[in-house]
């Protein structure tokens, strides 16, 4: 139970929480999710989720196409831990 509840807390930052739940169920690209949270910054957004990566929360995953397509999911450890919660 402690390991759930530090993996609850490690996102800090105001769209982390929100990032996490419009990717649960399926990856969804860059713009998607830009589009989904609205006026962000495009900083702001680019840093949450260059920090949620980092903390191992979701994965990128770059296809090399032109133009280049970036695709955000959940990890398979966050995504388990999405599950227990529900």
């Amino acid at each position: 139970m402690v390991g759930i509840i530090t993996e609850i807390a490690k996102p800090t930052g105001r769209w982390k929480y929100l990032i996490l739940w419009f990717i649960k169920s399926k990856e969804h690209r860059y713009s998607e999710i830009k589009a989904f949270l609205g006026d962000i910054p495009q900083c702001s957004h680019k840093k949450q989720l260059r920090e949620l990566e980092t903390d191992g929360l979701i994965n990128r995953k770059i296809y090399p196409e032109v133009p280049p397509r970036v695709e955000y999911s959940l990890t398979t450890k966050e995504r388990n831990s999405f599950l227990l919660l529900i």
